[in-house]
């Protein structure tokens, strides 16, 4: 019972406040109910995307480096607060989950995702936004 118990904390924990997750098996899944956006991107340097959301349920922002550089990227709320940021190698992949439960800090509105790489370099994002039931 303690352990089922320290188990779903850590997950709760992970994924309410926006950090890169990898959900274990047994945890419960959230079902997608409606895609934001699906964006694939080829850009020289730095590129800035975006999507709009009305906070209603959890966030999912799936990004995929779909290029041969490594780059950087940075998440930010409509009031411009950094939710997530990190690295992906060529080819990697990242999953960032947001809960709804933390509406105060993830409020409605205009969210952007910024990349960028260290030598101007061309690149490729692929984005995803979805919202999770």
């Amino acid at each position: 019972m303690i352990k089922r118990f320290l188990i779903s904390s850590a997950i709760f924990i992970l994924t309410s406040f926006g950090t890169t997750t990898a959900l274990h098996a047994k945890a419960e899944q959230k079902i997608i109910t409606s895609s934001l956006a699906n964006h694939e991107i080829t850009f020289d340097g730095s590129t800035r995307t975006g999507f709009d959301y009305k906070g209603i349920s959890d966030l999912k922002i799936d990004l995929h480096n779909k290029g041969t550089t490594t780059f950087r990227f940075t998440i930010k709320s409509p009031e411009d607060t950094v939710i997530g940021s990190g690295r992906l190698e060529p080819g990697q992949s990242m999953t960032n989950l947001f809960s709804f439960s933390y509406a105060d800090w993830l409020p409605e509105g205009e969210y952007s995702i910024s990349v960028q790489n260290n030598d101007g370099s061309q690149g490729s994002l692929h984005m995803v936004a979805t919202l999770l039931e």
